[in-house]
């Protein structure tokens, strides 16, 4: 019996190894993707919805954005939002410091949280509904030190997200801020 338990462990870890393979691989898949994408177009909401649509997708998320500045500069609106919660999200205005993703813009943090209703920072986003295990991600669009917009991430429940996610969605945001001063530059 101990033999046949141990001979089942082993099956079990090949098998979680070779799905966490399977997901690295279409992780950077996406990544080689967004790449060309920027590489052939400076249509920056081209890009933006096509990495919005792959974070949701790849990282199981039942809704995903990415915020950019107002023209005051002073808030954040989503370029793109898709998802169950779409349509509220595009609503929102994130104000650096206020909520979740505003503390996270002002810190400059990649971060995630898996239990929002729980978070002294958490703000409800109007027209959604509260729910239990709430999961949240967000990685700020650095160019070197400064904020240039945000991407967001939530399961409504779900899995809770891991290490690995967030290094995936880092992994888009840098992208996403690839696209951004690629039109910038051409636009100076």
């Amino acid at each position: 019996i101990s033999t046949v338990a141990a001979s089942m462990g082993v099956a079990l870890e090949s098998a979680r190894l070779f799905d966490e393979t399977q997901r690295r691989g279409r992780e950077t898949a996406a990544l080689d993707e967004v790449g060309r994408d920027i590489s052939s177009t400076l249509d920056v909401a081209k890009v933006m919805d096509r990495i919005a649509h792959h974070a949701k997708d790849l990282l199981n998320a039942d809704s995903s954005a990415i915020f950019l500045p107002d023209a005051s500069g002073r808030t954040f609106r989503a370029i793109v939002a898709v998802g169950d919660a779409a349509e509220a999200i595009a609503q929102t205005v994130v104000v650096p410091g206020d909520g979740i993703i505003g503390s996270l813009v002002e810190s400059g943090r990649a971060e995630y949280i898996n239990e929002t209703q729980t978070d002294p920072r958490a703000v409800q986003i109007a027209g959604t509904a509260q729910g239990d295990n709430e999961r949240l991600m967000v990685a700020p669009l650095l160019a070197g030190a400064k904020v240039k917009g945000v991407m967001a991430v939530w399961r409504i429940p779900g899995e809770p997200f891991g290490g690995s996610d967030l290094e995936f969605l880092v992994g888009l945001s840098l992208q996403a801020t690839v696209a951004i001063e690629n039109a910038r530059l051409f636009a100076e």
